[in-house]
């Protein structure tokens, strides 16, 4: 049942049955394999041993990979074996007053759900043409991946640094630095960006920043009380809490799309401002069950997951911040 014999093979099977009284199985046709299960064991203690190794290094090396395998295949091969490639994390070691600061926070935010449709989320940030430091890690879970190969943060060649900020009810703005961002430079854009976002702020929103020094400076407090603006008392160290950070997630995998089309700075940043602005995708940011597609995993940037961060930092003194996955650990 549920299977097709041709009638040739049933044939050849009963003849030589009945003649030989057993069925010598027929030798199978095309190339045979280079490598047998013993072979691709090996491989499998390879990447166990060295988990940072790269497929491609191992597949183009002679000494790793003497039959000429192929991606795929040892990809397959690990898979078969449970191992899979989980993104290397950033690790941001926090002091025990930064965690004290994270877990007052989470307790005060645990309960916060439609609260958080008032906060107009900021932040500034760099996007490269260029997809350095996007390293994986073969493993059977990613809590498995060596603190050794935990990643650094790495200059690029050609990046551009943007401030922007977002809201449920629009006001998405975008704006391009370039010098050093000190408090008379972060004033002028708040100026240029939030003082138009009247509707925004008449409606008791509160501004989200983190805690960088032109963020914090007197100068920059005494702008805030100047023009009446309420700013959301934010723990330090923690972008895993920032709705934005979704976005710069989605824009930077943009880039890195079309990193070979860009020439200078000027095309970059024209490229991430016009999908800033037209990107639907953006604009779903703040829907309660968002999926964005990122390098074939799912990330979950939404109202529900930060008050979800909130619950686990209420019960859980985390240390470190995984950027990469927006996830506390």
């Amino acid at each position: 049942m549920g299977y097709t014999t041709s009638l040739s093979t049933i044939t050849r099977v009963f003849t030589q049955w009945e003649n030989e009284d057993e069925v010598i199985p027929k030798k199978s046709t095309g190339r045979p394999l280079l490598y047998d299960n013993d072979e691709k064991e090996r491989w499998v203690e390879i990447f166990r041993n060295k988990p940072g190794l790269s497929v491609t290094k191992f597949q183009k090396s002679n000494e790793l990979n003497p039959y000429g395998a192929s991606i795929k295949t040892i990809r397959t091969t690990l898979h078969d074996a449970n191992l899979f490639p989980y993104k290397i994390p950033t690790l941001f070691p926090l002091t025990e007053q930064q965690k004290d600061q994270r877990l007052a926070f989470a307790r005060k935010t645990e309960k916060w759900r439609q609260k958080w449709n008032t906060i107009i989320f900021s932040d500034e940030s760099y996007i490269s043409a260029q997809m350095n430091g996007r390293q994986v890690c073969w493993v059977e879970d990613k809590r498995d991946i060596p603190e050794s190969l935990y990643q650094k943060k790495d200059r690029y060649p050609l990046k551009v640094s943007i401030w922007g900020m977002i809201n449920n009810n629009g006001g998405l703005k975008i704006e391009r630095l370039f010098d050093t961002l000190n408090s008379k430079g972060y004033v002028e854009v708040l100026e240029k960006h939030l003082l138009e976002e009247q509707s925004l702020l008449t409606q008791k929103k509160t501004f989200q920043q983190d805690c960088a020094k032109p963020h914090t400076s007197k100068y920059t407090e005494n702008w805030f009380d100047e023009n009446g603006i309420v700013t959301l008392n934010w723990p330090p160290k923690s972008p895993d809490l920032n709705l934005i950070e979704g976005v710069w997630a989605l824009l930077k995998d943009l880039v890195w799309q079309n990193q070979n089309t860009f020439e200078n700075e000027d095309q970059l940043y024209q490229f991430i401002e016009n999908e800033f602005y037209n990107n639907k995708n953006i604009y779903t940011i703040f829907e309660d069950e968002i999926k964005i597609t990122k390098s074939k995993t799912k990330l979950k940037d939404t109202i529900k997951g930060i008050a979800y961060f909130s619950s686990i930092l209420s019960r859980n003194h985390q240390c470190y911040i995984n950027m990469e996955e927006d996830q506390a650990y």
